[in-house]
């Protein structure tokens, strides 16, 4: 997965972040780009989820869950926020991004695979120009060697939403900014790029506890492209 998505992204207006999309025959590319710190905080701390509906249709969606959230760790959301104990704070970042999980297409259908897998799922947090940078690649369609995927071809119509996981109070205490490493970018791909054709999305702060702000919801919907081989 190497793209030069640099004239690719769309600024999704009021919403604080730059989104691409493309697309083969076989995959869909995904380049996330936010332009606001909370919604770094928000994904590294309560996750990232990604998730596919072809057709718009919920009965089908599928999530991609990357970075996984810090719930797994024994770092208090407290301290992980206050950056008490760098190294430690250093640790639980490289573990959240070690696995993906995977939800549906029932919601409480879900398995977690590592990060480096042999389904075509492929995902990853980096930094480019001293902004984060989240890329995913997932087939479009299911086979032998791709047992999760879109479940939708060129031509069809997908819904993709974006969302952070929500604050809780009660993670403040319980033991459960961000730079990964790595630059991203390179080569440009061999993708055919998609324009969002119509979205919402809402996010926002919280009067009580400006340090818990709402999770960002985004929500778009694109017609994947034929390739130029394909074209009817």
């Amino acid at each position: 997965m190497q793209f030069d998505w640099e004239n690719t992204l769309v600024n999704i207006k009021d919403k604080k972040v730059n989104l691409g999309l493309l697309n083969d025959d076989e995959y869909l590319y995904i380049c996330l780009v936010p332009l606001d710190q909370d919604i770094i905080r928000q994904a590294m701390t309560q996750g990232f989820t990604v998730w596919l509906e072809p057709d718009g249709d919920p009965k089908k969606k599928l999530g991609i869950c990357y970075p996984i959230g810090i719930q797994s760790s024994n770092m208090p959301l407290r301290d992980f926020m206050a950056k008490k104990n760098p190294e430690e704070h250093r640790k639980v970042i490289e573990k959240s991004l070690k696995k993906i999980e995977i939800i549906g297409p029932d919601k409480n259908e879900a398995i977690t695979i590592p990060v480096t897998n042999p389904t075509g799922i492929e995902v990853r947090v980096g930094t480019r120009n001293e902004r984060m940078v989240y890329e995913l690649q997932i087939p479009l369609a299911e086979s032998d060697e791709h047992l999760y995927a879109v479940g939708a071809l060129p031509g069809n119509e997908i819904k993709v939403k974006f969302e952070t996981g929500k604050f809780k109070k009660s993670a403040m205490n319980r033991p459960s900014g961000m730079r990964p490493g790595g630059d991203m970018g390179g080569r440009g791909g061999g993708g055919k790029g998609m324009r969002p054709s119509g979205g919402v999305g809402e996010r926002g702060g919280n009067r009580e506890r400006p340090d818990m702000p709402e999770p960002m919801k985004i929500s778009v919907k694109v017609r994947l492209a034929f390739a130029s081989s394909d074209n009817p």
